[in-house]
């Protein structure tokens, strides 16, 4: 993780390591792979690229995504990540794009 973060470092390539993470994600394994293990790399990955700059991107990318049992268990994923990392703040740059209300917004 730490090579593909320093090549993320470059702007170019951090939109694409996230893309490829999200694809790594889909299908039957790679939604194990997201449901055991993806708040840690999540976690490892804001650690060392930053927090904000992961969140914004995800949710940038979550917001073209057709599939939305896909987007919900990405959702839960960042949720658990924030939970974890005591960042709560962080989960209002974009939640009210992915909630129906406001009151849903303010549960997450």
């Amino acid at each position: 993780m730490l090579v593909h973060a320093e090549i993320s470092a470059e702007e170019e390539h951090f939109k694409l390591l996230l893309q490829g993470l999200l694809q790594r994600f889909r299908g039957d394994k790679g939604s194990a792979l997201l449901q055991s293990r993806g708040a840690l790399i999540v976690r490892g990955l804001c650690s060392l690229l930053g927090g904000v700059r992961v969140f914004r991107e995800l949710a940038c990318i979550l917001e073209g995504e057709e599939c939305l049992s896909f987007a919900s268990m990405l959702v839960q994923v960042r949720v658990d990540t924030l939970s974890c990392a005591g960042s709560h703040p962080l989960l209002a740059l974009r939640a009210p794009d992915w909630c129906t209300s406001k009151q849903q917004a303010s549960r997450l």
